[in-house]
């Protein structure tokens, strides 16, 4: 059975199957040359293999990985690794969703931790920073920190030794790409061309695609740094397809008859797997009679010919679970609930590998698979020609369901959107966000489902603008907000399009946003009324949603003279949270320190920021708040005001102290947090003398501010004050 509570306790973005190697295939005919040349090609830069389908590009690489790898390693690779352990093995399987920038990091980053764990801390900071940094920059950090690893700097263990220290000899990780075909998009190949010119000497990276991929190929290639298999190279000899068809036709075939096959196939690996299926049911001469046409026709008679002769439920197994680009037994079941084959789909998949029928294991245990993408596409049209567009969208929504609740929502979106079905896929999100704010995901993971649907879908449904808002507001994006409220609030109030329920729970979020905008524009008076509607009906389960509207609606009190009234509100909410060890009670905490900046109060501002340090520190926050982003966020925020309090008493290696924990914090912290931190540490250098760490300081602020698009007034002069620039620093907390 499929391992569900994993799924859902997996990040919703990972996609475990993705990871896996593909498993090694016992009909497999041994290629000497041919692994001898991967193996040589561990010295070089890159490995690409490049063919048309169905030339057994995977089916190499991933056997090669098996038998040399993870098996008894050649002469060859012991001699790149002979004082440490054998190389480990990172496998990525790509698809359009890896077009991505953000997806494709966290999966390559997946893939190189499933060899080298707890690799790229700092890259993954970034990608879960509140405005993640450009490709380049990226670039740069992920480079610096595989590079780490070659001087010894990693997880110790990964030595074998257990003992702390340097490496006993270079780790080997070998990086397969599979079906990098499929990646169109421009910062991808940045990040693989950076790593190529500054690759870690213990990274081997192993592309797998249908095209050449633009990664300065004839650099590589005339500077002998390239290892290349083309689809010449892949093409069975007439040895291997006497080889081949032995292992898997039962019946004997003559020297004739094997030439035959081999001249009309030219060695071409897909077309003789569909020969071998045809030639278990039929004699050798009938079928070499009608054996005949191009590649193309060739493809589609014998995929006919091995359709024919299977059952009708198998064939309904086949064209059903076409639509999917992985499957597995479980996701089968639900596809096939009318018309499910006997024994069940788990009876029925260990029947196509019987057969061979183009089906590859995605892992060791069987649980998830996918077919040859040739058969998967001649498949997908016969399910077209088979039912109409209502049945069609029918198989898509099950699809949807079943993705919905394994937890992985992208493919849950796709195929409710592949419905027609947009309500559906709107509702969905619409019952992700909150769970998804409470918890701090990633904001990159919320801005990918809604790249899904049209900008006039986005439109037409509250809760996608409500998520659309929401998303704005994490960037502080203050302008976009008003006309995407307006418009949520026109479909609010249309009569007959919610119902009584959904209106109300839409209305407390626009409520808390449209507060949060008036705010921000410097109308803390008009705030007050929707904020205090969003408390009053925003629950427990919107806990984010909610502390945000106690957080603005407490200091929009204190601009209109109402202390005392915020004070006893946040008072409240703060206890509340703060008995459920709830992450949310960081933003209550915040809101105090706030209170305390606009009152002056140094003492009680510093006391307050150690209040959150010591809170975040606290031992219940260690696994209960794990990657829950607003505690980096509040932890870079307490440290910065700290460090102002410190610097206004002139205690200015304290204020140095605290800063520097902002700045190591880097683009977790809000990038006006960090932007001041670095401000503030040019002039506590000024100040004691050090001109040239003020100027390095100085720098890296204009650099930042250049990077992110923020205006940067930064002159290194004692008369610039951080303490002047809190309360500007205040306007754009979280």
């Amino acid at each position: 059975m499929l391992p569900t509570a994993a799924l859902l306790a997996s990040p919703p973005w990972l996609l475990p199957t993705k990871l896996h190697c593909p498993a090694a295939d016992p009909t497999w005919v041994p290629r000497p040359e041919l692994m001898a040349r991967l193996d040589r090609g561990l010295s070089n830069d890159l490995t690409l293999v490049s063919a048309p389908p169905g030339f057994g590009k995977t089916t190499l690489v991933s056997q090669w990985l098996h038998e040399r790898i993870r098996g008894q390693l050649s002469e060859v690779s012991h001699q790149s690794s002979a004082s440490g352990p054998p190389p480990a093995v990172a496998w990525l399987t790509l698809d359009e969703g890896d077009n991505d920038f953000d997806r494709f990091l966290r999966y390559l980053i997946a893939a190189v931790r499933s060899g080298v764990p707890d690799v790229c801390p700092t890259t993954i900071g970034l990608l879960d920073a509140i405005q993640r940094p450009g490709v380049d920059y990226l670039a740069d950090v992920l480079v610096a920190e595989l590079n780490a690893l070659a001087i010894g700097q990693g997880d110790p263990t990964l030595s074998g030794t257990g003992q702390a220290g340097p490496y006993p000899g270079p780790i080997d990780l070998i990086l397969v790409l599979d079906d990098y075909h499929l990646i169109h998009s421009q910062a991808v190949p940045t990040i693989l061309r950076h790593l190529l010119r500054y690759r870690p000497p213990w990274l081997h990276p192993v592309i797998l695609t249908r095209i050449d991929p633009p990664l300065h190929l004839g650099r590589l290639r005339a500077a002998g740094r390239l290892t290349e298999l083309r689809a010449a190279d892949l093409r069975f000899t007439a040895e291997e397809t006497r080889l081949f068809l032995h292992r898997r036709v039962a019946q004997p075939l003559d020297d004739a008859a094997l030439q035959a096959l081999h001249t009309r196939t030219e060695g071409w690996i897909t077309a003789l797997q569909l020969a071998s299926l045809s030639l278990q049911t039929q004699a050798a001469a009938d079928f070499l009679a009608r054996f005949d046409g191009g590649d193309r026709l060739l493809v589609g008679y014998l995929v006919e010919e091995v359709m024919a002769r299977l059952p009708a439920s198998v064939q309904v197994f086949l064209t059903r679970t076409a639509l999917l680009d992985r499957f597995c037994a479980p996701l089968a079941d639900a596809l096939l609930a009318d018309s499910a084959p006997a024994g069940g789909s788990q009876a029925t998949i260990a029947q196509l590998e019987k057969r061979n029928l183009f089906l590859i294991p995605l892992d060791s245990t069987g649980t998830w698979y996918r077919y040859h993408d040739l058969f998967r596409d001649f498949l997908r049209r016969r399910l077209e020609q088979e039912v109409d567009v209502v049945h069609l969208a029918d198989l898509h929504r099950r699809m949807s369901g079943w993705f919905s609740q394994a937890g992985l929502m992208d493919d849950a979106i796709r195929h409710a959107l592949a419905a027609g079905d947009e309500s559906l896929a709107a509702e969905m999100v619409e019952a992700a966000l909150h769970p998804m704010l409470n918890q701090q995901t990633p904001w990159s993971v919320l801005e990918s489902w809604l790249s899904l649907f049209s900008e006039p879908a986005t439109l037409a449904y509250p809760s996608l603008l409500v998520a659309q808002a929401y998303l704005f507001a994490s960037r502080h994006n203050v302008a976009a907000l008003p006309p995407l409220l307006d418009r949520l609030d026109r479909l609010l109030h249309a009569e007959g399009t919610l119902s009584r329920a959904r209106r109300q729970a839409l209305q407390a979020h626009y409520d808390e946003l449209r507060g949060y905008s008036l705010y921000w524009l410097g109308e803390a008076g008009r705030a007050i009324v929707p904020l205090e509607r969003a408390v009053a009906s925003l629950s427990d389960s919107h806990a984010y949603a909610r502390a945000q509207a106690i957080f603005h609606l407490t200091l929009a009190y204190a601009h209109t003279g109402q202390q005392a009234a915020g004070l006893t509100l946040l008072h409240t909410a703060l206890n509340e949270a703060t008995a459920y060890q709830r992450p949310t009670s960081l933003i209550l905490l915040g809101a105090l320190v706030c209170l305390q900046m606009y009152a002056a109060d140094l003492g009680e501002t510093a006391r307050m920021a150690e209040r959150v340090v010591a809170t975040i520190s606290a031992p219940h926050a260690g696994a209960a708040w794990h990657e829950v982003g607003i505690v980096d966020i509040w932890r870079a925020w307490a440290n910065y005001l700290h460090g102002a309090v410190d610097y206004e008493r002139n205690a200015l290696a304290a204020a140095a102290e605290h800063w520097q924990q902002v700045v190591a914090l880097s683009y977790r912290a809000n990038p006006r947090a960090y932007h001041e931190s670095l401000v503030g540490l040019a002039l506590v250098a000024q100040a004691q003398g050090v001109p040239a760490d003020a100027l390095a300081h100085a720098q890296a602020a204009a650099e930042f501010a250049a990077q992110t698009g923020r205006a940067c007034p930064l002159q290194v002069s004692a008369a610039l004050s951080p303490w002047r620039t809190t309360c500007a620093a205040l306007r754009i907390l979280i």
